[in-house]
């Protein structure tokens, strides 16, 4: 048995835009900004969220355990409590199209 958790699913971004910095567990992570943007998001002020995410759970330098991993990510989102997906910064009216969803 797992403690509970979400996932995130998330456009990577192009990789030329690793240029943002995030915080975890006092360490600075260098990801990619569409992935920074999407925690800045979907952050919560006062409750903790146990989010799982590819880039951040996969050593994404492992050939090996990337190639592992890969093929328990369909388990990984069904066993999720919710899967958060993310698109992007909204932008030209984007945000008023997707609350038709």
């Amino acid at each position: 048995n797992c403690q509970p958790y979400e996932a995130l699913s998330y456009e990577w971004g192009l990789p030329a835009s690793n240029d943002a910095f995030i915080e975890i567990n006092g360490s600075l992570v260098q990801v990619r900004r569409n992935l920074r943007d999407a925690l800045v998001h979907i952050r919560l002020e006062d409750t903790e969220r146990h989010i799982w995410i590819d880039a951040l759970s996969i050593n994404q330098r492992d050939v090996q355990e990337r190639n592992s991993k890969v093929q328990m990510m369909k388990d990984i989102y069904q066993h999720a409590e919710k899967v958060v997906v993310w698109l992007g910064v909204a932008r030209d009216g984007s945000d008023d199209v997707m609350t038709q969803f």
